[in-house]
């Protein structure tokens, strides 16, 4: 089984980090391979949205606030692209982090630029990045809870933006305990998933 995901970027930081990526595929037993383009995308078995950068808040109508990170917009670009195409198919689609968020922007949604002043949970927390540092409450109908079996889970956590106004078609199936989504689907779609 092949993956594609938009490469990420070449700074040190983010090298690394597709390396994670690369292996975790690697173990679930496909391979990952970094794309810069959409040209051959449905050639794929699946798509993967990684973490990364802040989304352009002006892709969701806002501009942004000082809190709001440097967005990658050759980055935003084409995956809001690779979304629309994607979408097209009943192919699966694992988004993570910025991941979720692009896709919740791509169908219409906004974000939370900035939620360290609304949070009551650590949803940043770099030290506990190998950990479980905040609890998470699982929709007891949702493919989430199909593949872990579990109405609450302990997260780690390396955000902060989140979802605000879902997007069209999306449903939330996991809220932290300080009432942000945790995780969305798309509806009717057979492997469509969003995590923080």
């Amino acid at each position: 089984m092949k993956i594609a995901s938009i490469h990420m970027g070449n700074d040190l930081f983010r090298r690394y980090m597709m390396g994670k990526y690369s292996a975790a595929i690697k173990r679930a037993g496909a391979e990952l391979e970094w794309i810069d383009s959409t040209n051959n995308l449905l050639s794929y078995d699946g798509l993967l949205l990684p973490g990364g950068a802040d989304v352009n808040p002006k892709l969701y109508g806002e501009e942004p606030i000082p809190e709001c990170g440097k967005p990658n917009i050759f980055r935003d670009n084409l995956e809001m692209e690779a979304i629309s195409i994607w979408l097209k198919t009943e192919k699966p689609l694992l988004a993570i982090c910025r991941g979720m968020q692009i896709l919740n922007v791509a169908l219409g949604g906004t974000l939370y630029q900035d939620i360290k002043s609304l949070q009551e949970e650590k949803h940043s927390d770099i030290l506990n990045k190998n950990k479980g540092n905040h609890e998470i409450e699982i929709s007891r109908q949702s493919l989430l809870h199909s593949i872990v079996e579990r109405e609450n889970l302990w997260v780690n956590s390396l955000h902060h933006q989140a979802v605000r106004k879902l997007g069209k078609g999306l449903i939330a199936t996991s809220y932290s305990l300080d009432k942000f989504i945790e995780a969305i689907e798309i509806d009717g779609h057979p492997f469509a998933l969003g995590v923080q």
